[in-house]
């Protein structure tokens, strides 16, 4: 049963995209995530999403107009995978509406529950890399600076920090800003009529990173999986560099993750999680302090 509420954010959602997309039209149940409302639609016979934050703390919305400004950015260049096209926004609501992709998630959950198939897993490795590669004129978000979101985070000693800091160094000065999706999860990849690389959706968090960043996304988000955990690693290679890189946004992203887990922790599964959360990032610390201690940081 739909309740008030969330009929009275859909009403107000469609009100929003129609405001800057007048021929969008609602068609279907809204689908609601942790921090957006997602209305499908239509829009001249185009199937489309109006997608509007829930969550309307500040990072949430600024997470949403970056979105809109990547969608704007993607207007004039071809990205080397597929991903939905801009029909509408407003940055100020803000408010985005875009084409909805056909396919199907590789995944239904952000959190797999079983283990991605080893072709699965290798496609959407393969689309990410395709993003890796990329490289499209124009200012690009850069989301590069590990240590201060590190701080941000307040799970770290000082020492702790002091390691990461130095492993951030050593990548910066060796290793090239690239594009990374930010938010790659199986179920942001959906399969394509006719095969080739999974499209990719959602795109709050493609910015310039450091090599490794959605490599680790993967470690943290297919952890009940050592399967799968073993391919992720083996994919990041063996320079120091890389794997300074990845190993500290693996610190950043399963501490990101264990601070939500622990915000929203009335949730079962999320309280179920947190253990390995923790261990994640216990694991990734000591695989940092490791390659310190090697001389690899310095």
């Amino acid at each position: 049963m739909t309740t008030a509420p969330a009929l009275s954010a859909a009403a107000h959602a469609v009100a929003q995209a129609r405001a800057c997309t007048p021929g969008f039209t609602p068609a279907g149940a809204p689908l609601a995530t942790e921090t957006s409302l997602l209305v499908p639609g239509a829009v001249d016979h185009r199937a489309a999403f109006a997608k509007v934050p829930t969550d309307r703390r500040p990072f949430w919305v600024e997470r949403a107009r970056h979105e809109i400004g990547i969608y704007r950015r993607l207007r004039t260049r071809r990205a080397p995978v597929a991903m939905p096209e801009l029909l509408g926004a407003d940055a100020d609501a803000p408010v985005l509406v875009i084409s909805r992709l056909p396919g199907v998630p590789l995944a239904a959950h952000r959190y797999p529950r079983t283990p991605l198939p080893a072709a699965s897993l290798a496609a959407l490795l393969s689309a990410l890399e395709a993003v890796h590669a990329w490289r499209p004129d124009g200012a690009w978000p850069n989301d590069s600076d590990y240590p201060a979101q590190l701080a941000e985070l307040h799970l770290l000693t000082p020492a702790h920090l002091a390691t990461a800091a130095r492993a951030f160094a050593l990548a910066r000065q060796r290793l090239p800003l690239r594009l990374e999706f930010g938010d790659g999860h199986p179920g942001n990849a959906l399969t394509v009529p006719g095969g080739g690389p999974p499209a990719l959706v959602d795109l709050e968090f493609l910015a310039r990173r450091l090599p490794g960043y959605d490599h680790a996304v993967l470690w943290v988000l297919l952890g009940d999986h050592p399967t799968n955990r073993r391919t992720v690693l083996s994919a990041i290679g063996q320079q120091a560099a890389v794997r300074a890189a990845f190993w500290t946004a693996a610190i950043l992203y399963a501490g990101r993750e264990l601070v939500s887990h622990q915000r929203w922790a009335p949730d079962p599964a999320r309280q179920r999680r947190i253990p390995r959360l923790r261990a994640d990032l216990d694991h990734a610390l000591t695989q940092l302090h490791t390659l310190d201690t090697e001389g690899c940081l310095r």
